[in-house]
């Protein structure tokens, strides 16, 4: 019984082939009104007003809108969703964390939807802004099928089921050298990621040839990963991979990986935490000291039973870097059990402006903070 074997080998095909013929988003459209966009989901960055800048994902199913946007001085996502007319006239509304609505975006695409151009107001109509944004990134989705994949849930017994793997990344589309290497490596961690699924699917069915394992009719197993821009800059790259799996058991998994690259003379470089911070600089009690008592105020189960009192290096080894700060992941059963799900800690620049190394990948951001901040972090 070989099915599987081919399975792989067919798979592995198509999912090389659509890496490199794939110019597009592979999506499904919604039905609803006709629009003249087509369904895609992309990254813009660009101006408000006069001088405030903003990133924004946007999302087109159909005749729908969603995404988010975020200012980069402030750094607190806004939620977006809204719709596009027949004539390709888009609105879309922002709302806060409490869903709270704050705002309207209304706005056309232009030049094949490379430019979002509009006007922004205010809730209260009292206030606008012209807005014009670049695109900056495209998403590609691949996805891959199969029935009667395997899964195992223990040892000695495993489910036959279906199976998907899928993977959701951003093919950045600037000419830039650094942004074509970061191209390179993304792809590079899908194909790795694709074999790693080939060998375990191989491994599964020499046991199911042999008659190690029992196999019985199992739930759908998959593997999904999703690539998300965190920050886009000309000279840095921000990147959360968050990995969402169920391979049997009582409930699905989740964890994330981070990926951050300074861009340097048309050449990206991989960052390390350590490379944001001062030489010898007591970085990790730093992070770590307003880390728990993050954690602690949002109630995260092993810091408030005093579980957890410190966290190292590798517990703070996923982490985005934003206008407003570093981002720190922790997934589910890291800091608290699993109902509980997954926490986020932003630690502002402010509260690392003794220890930020001052030339170093994160120096753009420096630039907004207080003056008072800077001096104090010189004393």
């Amino acid at each position: 019984m070989v099915w599987t074997q081919k399975f792989c080998k067919t798979l592995y095909l198509c999912f090389v082939l659509g890496l490199i013929v794939a110019s597009e988003p592979v999506v499904g459209r919604t039905v609803g009104i006709a629009s003249p966009v087509k369904d895609s989901q992309s990254h813009f960055t660009g101006i408000l007003g006069r001088s405030i800048a903003v990133q924004m994902d946007l999302t087109i199913r159909g005749d729908s809108v969603s995404g988010s946007y975020y200012y980069e001085k402030v750094g607190k996502l806004l939620n977006l969703s809204g719709s596009i007319s027949q004539d390709g006239r888009i609105t879309i509304d922002e709302v806060d964390e409490n869903d709270k609505k704050t705002g309207t975006f209304k706005g056309q695409f232009a030049r094949s939807q490379e430019k979002f151009e509009g006007t922004w107001s205010s809730t209260d109509q009292k206030t606008h802004f012209p807005f014009r944004l670049s695109k900056v990134a495209e998403y590609v989705s691949l996805t891959k099928n199969k029935e009667g994949c395997w899964s195992t849930e223990s040892a000695d017994k495993q489910e036959q089921g279906d199976c998907s793997l899928s993977f959701e990344y951003p093919r950045f589309l600037s000419t830039s050298p650094g942004l074509h290497q970061i191209n390179n490596v993304i792809e590079k961690r899908i194909t790795d990621e694709f074999n790693e699924f080939s060998r375990r699917q191989g491994e599964k069915e020499e046991q199911r040839n042999r008659g190690d394992v029992r196999a019985d009719k199992g739930t759908e197993w998959y593997d999904a990963y999703g690539y998300t821009i965190e920050y886009y800059g000309p000279e840095l790259i921000s990147l959360l991979v968050t990995h969402g799996w169920y391979a049997g058991g009582i409930h699905s998994n989740i964890d994330y990986k981070s990926a951050n690259f300074s861009i340097t003379g048309g050449k990206a470089v991989s960052l390390k935490l350590a490379d944001l911070f001062l030489p010898q600089a007591t970085y990790v009690d730093v992070l770590s000291d307003y880390c728990i008592e993050d954690l602690r105020k949002q109630e995260a189960g092993h810091v408030k039973r005093g579980d957890i009192l410190r966290l190292n290096e590798d517990d703070l080894s996923v982490f985005s870097i934003l206008p407003s700060g570093i981002k720190f992941s922790f997934q589910p059963y890291a800091v608290g059990p699993y109902s509980e799900g997954s926490y986020f800690v932003i630690v502002p620049y402010q509260a690392l402006r003794k220890v930020i190394q001052p030339n170093g990948p994160l120096r753009r951001f420096l630039a907004l903070m207080p003056a008072s901040d800077l001096q104090q972090r010189d004393r």
